[in-house]
This record gives C-alpha cells, structure tokens and sequence, in this order.
C-alpha cells in the first residue's frame, strides 16, 4: 500500500467580509481552540486502480459548490473518480460560512479561495510506501455522549411534541473512538487519523477558531511527533448526556421540563 498526505493552513486575514457560521450570535468572550483553520488530505492507493482519497476541513459544511469543483479537478488531473473520493468537514462552528442553503451571507471570494487552496495540495503528489492498523477504543463512561430525542416541547404556544436538545440515555450511540495508525517501512507511526462524534461549539465570539478539535490534534503531532488528521463522525444531534431527574433551585422553564419530559440536563458544578 502506498500514501500521500499533506497540509495547508487556511488564511483568511484579506479578506474584509468575513461571517461565520453556526451561531446566530456572538459574544466578546475569550477565544476557545486554535486560531486555525486546516485542510488536510490523506490519499491511500491499494493498488493501480483502488484508491481512497480523504479530504478534510475546518468548516462547518463542506457544500456541494465545493466539493463538484474539486471532484472535477481531481477526474481531470488523477482520473479520480467521486465514489473514491471523501469530504470531511470538522464541523467548527467558527469558520466563514459557505453553505447557500445554511448561510445568510457567503462570501463568493472565500468559496473560490478554499477551492483552490485544496487544489494546491495536490501540485506534487508522492506516494511512499506504507502499512496501516486500525484500532477502535472504547471509551470509560457509559452514554457519555446522546443524541436528541422526541419530547414536549414547552415553549410553543399549545405543547407538542417534537425533537429537541434532550438527553436521550436509553438510545444506542456511537461512543468509540477510531484510529488509522500509518506506518512506514522502517515500521515508524508517521501519521494518525482519529474518528470520533462530537459536537466542536465551545467558541462563541466572533473569531476564527478550530476550536477544541484543533487543540487535540496540535497535542497529538506535538507530542508524539506524528502529523493528526481529525475525522468528525456524528456530530449534529449529540449531546453531553449529563442528566438529572430532580434538582434543586430550578427555574420555572426547568420544572415545566421536569413535568414533561422527566428529565433535565443537569446545569453546570
């Protein structure tokens, strides 16, 4: 088996329309994670014909805009075709937005950027020779991560049910973590490649942020000397499943919950 593997930092410091995504609002607190944004390829080639290409990046989405260009690209140059290859997006919610269909203001100037920044990762493709391993840990707690549910919604006006941010123990959930351990010939940890479901959102000002998915990877290559590519895996309906069935000082919005839903999300220590 061979591979190629290269990254690139994203620089978005000229351009002076700049809007991210995933909250409707920002806050003056101290910046979380790593002021970062990171693409990354991993491209692995079992054979002349059998090749599996990752591309990830410190975005929210990755849209469709996006993805058609570079799967044009890489036909055209490689003859890669698109089932061979796979987007990844680290699902930061302090990034530019991008996705027309999520976003309100896209700056056309920073799609064109992102595309071609991923396009020069791919100038002088050399593959070494390498082994892999898989390995799939599991973690301590049990339902340390849920995901929601259907509950009674309280703030409509007639109370319905419906899915919101609820804890949801009793549900099956993907709390594994997955590792591709690259090997060179000299049987030398080159590079990692960690999959695991969060939900990357502790950064809530208004500055670029690769937020705590940043800070692991930074950690991992600096302290074991490989380079790290992240993996999200399930992210958007997960939940820390921290929950209470009684608590005291309760609101008046929390006892409706309670009276609901028969539990709560338990409020911070």
């Amino acid at each position: 088996m061979k591979y190629y593997s290269l990254s690139k930092e994203l620089d978005f410091k000229k351009f002076n329309s700049l809007v991210l995504s995933g909250f409707s609002y920002r806050t003056e607190t101290e910046r979380l994670g790593l002021n970062q944004l990171m693409i990354n390829v991993c491209w692995f080639k079992l054979t002349d014909n059998e090749h599996f290409l990752i591309i990830s990046m410190d975005l929210l989405y990755i849209p469709k805009r996006i993805a058609s260009q570079i799967y044009d690209f890489l036909f055209k140059e490689f003859n890669l075709s698109k089932n061979k290859i796979f987007f990844n997006a680290s699902h930061t919610h302090s990034a530019p937005g991008v996705e027309e269909k999520f976003d309100k203001n896209i700056n056309n100037e920073i799609v064109e950027y992102i595309v071609n920044e991923i396009k020069t990762l791919f100038c002088n493709v050399q593959f070494i020779e390498c082994d892999i391993q898989l390995i799939t840990l599991q973690t301590s707690q049990l339902h340390w991560i849920s995901r929601r549910k259907i509950g009674r919604n309280i703030r409509k006006l007639f109370v319905t049910k419906e899915t919101i941010m609820l804890p949801n123990a009793n549900k099956a959930i993907d709390d594994k973590i997955r590792l591709i351990l690259i090997y060179d010939t000299a049987n030398t940890i080159k590079e990692m490649i960690i999959n695991f479901s969060c939900h990357p959102v502790f950064n809530v000002n208004n500055e670029i942020s690769s937020d705590f998915i940043g800070v692991i990877t930074n950690n991992i290559e600096k302290e074991l000397n490989i380079k790290c590519t992240y993996l999200q895996g399930f992210s958007g309906d997960i939940r820390p499943n921290i929950t209470v069935k009684s608590y005291k000082n309760l609101t008046f919005i929390d006892k409706l919950k309670l009276f609901f839903n028969k539990e709560i999300f338990k409020k911070s220590d």
